[in-house]
């Protein structure tokens, strides 16, 4: 369960990055000890929705974490997790039609390997460190803008996340290159962090239904790159099976770009909400 830190109009733009921070480390160490106890899948979810809360909250403060920092080993692992158990979960959806039971196989134990490495991760030395390191970096991380009320900070904010996305395809999903997909998915993603960051600022109906069509957009988006990346982790596992599977997701291409393009249309057509309230 996601936490939610107490954040109001006058709170300052360093107070808040500490409270999101402070508080997605601790939803982090809260899902590391449910998956030490249980090794349900779940709390590796959970463990990846705090470390992307956490990375979107510094990028939309504008922290810059260093180079060579402990998460970013814990990032990779929990990514592998997720891509694996996606793709093996897409292929044992339709392991019937694709005569597919060996390939399921082989994704099966991919996605426990990359699992049991997390597992060990969590369970060793190396995760304490990680922690550590984290939170010496939120406490410690200071920008010029820290004196900012959030309010100002955040429309602000909002605005440029805002137009970064609607300078894409000018207005029209079909201008919108297969190329431009994931790099359009991330920009929203970035919008969608941010209104979550400021939701307590915004409690209306009209930030609400804003959210949701952002929201909306980055699920449709990623249902569309998710096939781009099944391709090409297939790749290492080739056969019919794999083939058949492919050929299955190409046949639903043309419904998952409709419904990106009905998200898309959704999207411009909703009202970015703070302008008005800030007046």
């Amino acid at each position: 369960m996601t936490s939610s830190p107490a954040l109001t109009a006058a709170t300052t733009v360093g107070a808040a990055f500490q409270r999101i921070g402070i508080t997605c480390l601790a939803d982090l160490s809260s899902a590391a000890d449910g998956l030490k106890a249980t090794g349900d899948p779940e709390a590796i979810h959970q463990m990846r929705v705090a470390l992307r809360r956490l990375r979107a909250a510094a990028r939309f403060f504008e922290r810059r974490k260093p180079s060579d920092h402990a998460l970013d080993g814990l990032l990779a692992e929990l990514a592998a997790a997720r891509d694996d158990g996606v793709l093996l979960a897409a292929v044992e959806a339709v392991e019937g039609e694709i005569d597919g039971a060996g390939l399921a196989t082989v994704w099966r134990e991919r996605a426990r390997t990359s699992q049991d490495i997390l597992c060990q991760t969590v369970h060793g030395p190396r995760f304490g460190v990680v922690l550590d390191a984290a939170d010496a970096w939120v406490r410690a991380s200071v920008t010029a803008s820290d004196s900012l009320l959030l309010l100002d900070f955040g429309c602000a904010g909002l605005t440029h996340c805002d137009r970064r996305i609607r300078r894409v395809g000018g207005g029209r999903f079909r201008d919108v290159a297969p190329s431009d997909w994931h790099p359009l998915r991330i920009k929203t993603k970035h919008l969608r962090y941010g209104g979550d960051i400021l939701a307590p600022l915004f409690p209306g109906k009209a930030a609400q239904r804003y959210r949701k069509a952002v929201a909306s957009l980055q699920d449709r988006l990623g249902a569309l790159t998710d096939g781009l990346v099944a391709a090409q982790m297939l790749a290492a596992t080739p056969g019919p099976a794999a083939d058949r599977f492919l050929a299955l997701q190409n046949a639903t291409r043309h419904e998952r770009i409709a419904a990106a393009a009905h998200a898309w249309k959704r999207f411009w057509t909703s009202e970015p909400y703070w302008c008005a309230q800030k007046k």
